[in-house]
C-alpha cells in the first residue's frame, strides 16, 4: 500500500505509471487446500484482493501465476512432475511434427525475425548448416585422411 501511495503523491500516476508488480516474493512456501498458490500471510496479511482493491484503478501484476502441467514447457516442469508432464505429451508423429514445428516457429522469431534485424540469426543457421554438412560428410573425409598429398 506504502508504494501505491508514493506513486500517487509523487505524480506516478499522472505520468502514466498504471502498473505496480509484485515480483515472486507474493507467494507463501505452501498452497491451499485446493492445491491452489497463495499470497504470503506475513507480507499481505489482509489478501491481495483487498491490496488491489485499494490500489483502485491501478493493476497488479503478478509474476507467478499457476500454469496447468499441460501447459508448461519442459524447462518449466519440476523433476518430480516430468512424468506426469510426459503423460500430457502427443507422441504420435502428428504430434512429434507439430513440436518440430513450435520450437521452430519459436527459434525464427527469437533468432531469425527480430524487428531490428541483424546478422545473428543468419550467422547461427549458416553456422549450423556447415556443421552438419560436415559430420554429414566425415565419412567421405575419414577415408581420405590416409592419403598424403603434399
Amino acid at each position: 500500500m506504502q508504494m501505491a501511495d508514493i506513486m500517487v503523491q509523487e505524480g506516478w500516476k499522472e505520468a502514466g505509471y498504471e502498473y505496480v508488480c509484485i515480483d515472486d516474493c507474493w507467494l507463501a512456501h505452501e498452497r491451499d487446500s485446493q492445491d491452489r498458490l497463495q499470497p504470503d500471510p506475513t507480507r499481505f496479511p489482509s489478501g491481495i484482493k483487498k491490496l488491489a482493491d485499494y490500489w483502485l484503478h491501478l493493476e497488479v501484476s503478478l509474476e507467478e501465476i499457476a500454469v496447468p502441467i499441460a501447459q508448461r514447457r519442459l524447462m518449466d516442469v519440476k523433476l518430480g512432475e516430468l512424468p506426469n508432464w510426459a503423460a500430457t505429451r502427443d507422441f504420435t508423429p502428428n504430434g512429434i511434427l507439430s513440436a518440430v514445428r513450435r520450437g521452430h516457429d519459436r527459434f525464427y522469431n527469437k533468432y531469425i525475425n527480430v524487428k531490428r534485424g541483424g546478422i545473428g540469426g543468419v550467422a547461427m543457421l549458416l553456422t549450423g548448416y556447415v556443421v552438419l554438412s560436415y559430420i554429414w560428410e566425415y565419412d567421405h573425409i575419414k577415408h581420405d585422411r590416409w592419403r598424403k598429398y603434399h
